[in-house]
């Protein structure tokens, strides 16, 4: 007998001669459909996560991204349709009906910058009126070449600044780039020893490190020993 997967009552758990109903396939599709694929094209952004470059050839690349709710890689270059001599042409990718279960793209052409429903930009090449490429752009305004592989870095470190004057100011530059670089910068999280320095930290938001300013309060010198720890995104490709 069959049992149910516990967030959308799929049936599973089917053994051999198990009778399978039609609803069931229905069911699987339906549901694979609706989460997934809602998901990816209402949630995520679409885009270019490598390759498919344009080329002086008059193709794009190999390479993959997500086009039309649909994961889509091309092992080698393939030529771009549409093209129209002597005008800057704007070129997309678009979904096939391949591209749900083969992962499959075209790349056309058009002289207007509107995208096609569910195609993605990767821009744009200029023909001659003899149809020669005199140019093409990857990096036109507007490409979809936004999308990137986001996993949790982490960084951590300590230190020590000895013997802060009595009403002493100090700024301790952090520099974490030689461990990793973010591109979504995460909290820093801050422990300074003692109660003697009132401390801050500057410069958050960027990538490769951060800054504290720390004022010794007390009478006598100090001095300031502190540990940092800091999460975030990291992009690699």
């Amino acid at each position: 007998m069959s049992q149910t997967t516990p967030n959308y009552g799929l049936p599973t758990g089917l053994v051999a001669d198990d009778f399978i109903e039609p609803s069931h396939h229905n069911m699987l599709a339906d549901t694979l459909d609706r989460a997934l694929g809602s998901f990816l094209l209402n949630i995520m952004a679409d885009g270019v996560l490598s390759g498919w470059q344009i080329a002086a050839e008059k193709q794009v690349t190999a390479g993959q991204g997500l086009i039309a709710a649909c994961w889509c890689k091309t092992a080698q270059a393939q030529d771009i349709t549409g093209l129209t001599s002597g005008i800057l042409n704007y070129v997309f990718a678009t979904a096939t009906a391949q591209s749900p279960d083969q992962g499959a793209a075209a790349f056309i052409a058009q002289p207007g910058s509107t995208p096609p429903a569910g195609a993605i930009f990767l821009g744009t090449i200029t023909l001659d009126a003899e149809g020669e490429v005199t140019e093409f752009d990857n990096d036109a305004e507007g490409v979809d070449r936004n999308l990137m592989l986001l996993e949790i870095g982490a960084a951590q470190g300590e230190g020590c600044v000895e013997d802060v004057p009595a009403g002493g100011e100090i700024i301790v530059t952090v520099d974490h780039s030689e461990a990793v670089s973010f591109i979504v910068p995460g909290a820093i999280e801050l422990q300074v020893e003692g109660e003697q320095f009132e401390y801050e930290v500057k410069g958050a938001h960027s990538a490769t490190g951060f800054e504290i300013a720390a004022t010794n309060t007390s009478e006598d010198p100090q001095d300031f020993v502190y540990a940092w720890s800091r999460r975030g995104f990291v992009g690699a490709v």
